[in-house]
């Protein structure tokens, strides 16, 4: 078992998630906010070179699901709704 002390693992925890949120940024492209004064500046594992193409399979799961759902949605309302007639 784990016997260091709470706080201990709460800021190796803050450190990890800082880590992750770090690299989802890169992979995003968004503007990293700078790090906190104390904060450590070590990296953990390396972005793979193929992060920027999860990107992209992201861009088309968001276009299929607000654009094609959608206009499957409305011709089965408008089907029901004919047959209501």
């Amino acid at each position: 078992m784990n016997e260091s002390h709470p706080a201990v693992d709460a800021e190796e925890a803050l450190a990890r998630l800082e880590q992750r949120l770090a690299r989802v940024e890169l992979i995003l492209g968004l503007d990293a906010v700078p790090p906190r004064k104390g904060a450590s500046t070590t990296t953990g594992v390396p972005v793979s070179p193929t992060a920027g193409s999860r990107a992209v399979v992201g861009e088309l799961e968001t276009a299929v699901g607000q654009n094609l759902f959608a206009n499957v949605g409305i011709v089965v309302l408008a089907i029901g709704g004919a047959l209501v007639l």
